[in-house]
């Protein structure tokens, strides 16, 4: 019971950083500032951040953070694995074998620093709805599960302490344990995400491009809204692209309207699913462009989207 106390203790030492990570460098991997201004319309897209380091004892590790924007929801998800190089430094041993030659504390140290810094990088521009880490477990450890062996525990109480740096305004990230991995996640909504200032500031537009918007998603040319293009779309700039609440939009007479007929105004084969998550357009708290769209995704049961917005 001496050695268990003992343990424990040691653990909640390097749970407050006592264990010093080892120098890491990042190699691969998009600035999420320039990815959020190339992408003003929100296109699935997704990328991979790689990063390196190499212990102490020559062993050199890959951490590789996969993510992907989910247009339809506006949020990030990620998956973090990591692997160590063969003896020359230049192969990855994809069957992840875990090596740590007695240095599993600095080498959790760097990977959750590396986890931690792309977090702080990311949320600043993007709601990172979900990151999965993936333990890895010896080969002669018995446990059914890999988060419920000694390493998956080691993680565990080791990721609890470290999200304590994350620093998104909006509040902290919690971790969740399921057989196989763990679940990092915000604690706040996307709605109540804070995003840096300065993505607000510049996260305007046109009336020529939200003009452009509508007609590029209007499946049907006949079907193009002229009226409302000319009368309030073309003669107003400083548009911005936000998060909006749903439910608002029922404030809108004729859009509550439609809603409660159960109206569909284009049948499935003239648009494609992800055309009915593309942003809406709203002009003074009226739904101008995206009846559909924003009524399909409250039957769904969301609760924001994007949309042009001009008060």
């Amino acid at each position: 019971m001496k050695y268990v106390k003992l343990f424990e203790e040691h653990i909640n030492e390097i749970g407050d950083a006592s264990s010093k990570p080892f120098k890491w460098k990042q190699i691969e991997g998009s600035d999420p500032k320039k990815t959020k201004k190339q992408n003003p319309h929100r296109p699935e897209w997704d990328e991979r951040s790689i990063y390196e380091f190499t212990t102490d004892k020559d062993t050199k590790y890959s951490v590789q953070i996969e993510y992907e924007y989910i247009p339809q929801r506006d949020y990030i998800k990620a998956e973090v694995n990591f692997y160590t190089f063969d003896k020359s430094h230049q192969n990855i041993d994809t069957d992840m074998k875990v090596t740590n030659l007695g240095e599993m504390f600095p080498v959790m140290a760097t990977i959750t620093e590396i986890c931690i810094s792309w977090i702080n990088e990311w949320d600043k521009h993007y709601y990172i709805h979900s990151i999965e880490i993936i333990p890895k477990q010896e080969k002669d450890d018995d446990a059914i599960d890999a988060t419920d062996s000694r390493r998956g525990k080691l993680y565990s109480r080791y990721i609890k302490q470290q999200l304590k740096k994350t620093n998104n305004k909006s509040g902290h990230y919690n971790v969740r344990v399921f057989n196989d991995f763990f679940l990092i996640q915000p604690s706040w909504e996307l709605e109540d995400h804070v995003y840096e200032e300065h993505i607000n500031e510049s996260n305007t537009y046109t009336g020529q491009e939200v003009a452009d918007h509508i007609i590029e998603l209007t499946p049907e040319e006949s079907d193009t809204p002229d009226y409302f293009i000319k009368k309030f779309v073309l003669p107003n700039d400083n548009w911005k692209l936000e998060n909006i609440k749903l439910k608002s939009l029922l404030k809108d007479k004729s859009f509550k309207e439609y809603y409660e007929s159960g109206e569909e105004r284009y049948q499935d084969w003239e648009v494609s699913d992800d055309d009915l998550y593309q942003d809406l357009v709203i002009y003074k708290g009226e739904l101008l462009d995206g009846y559909s769209r924003a009524a399909k995704m409250i039957r769904d049961g969301d609760k924001t989207a994007r949309a042009f917005t001009h008060k």
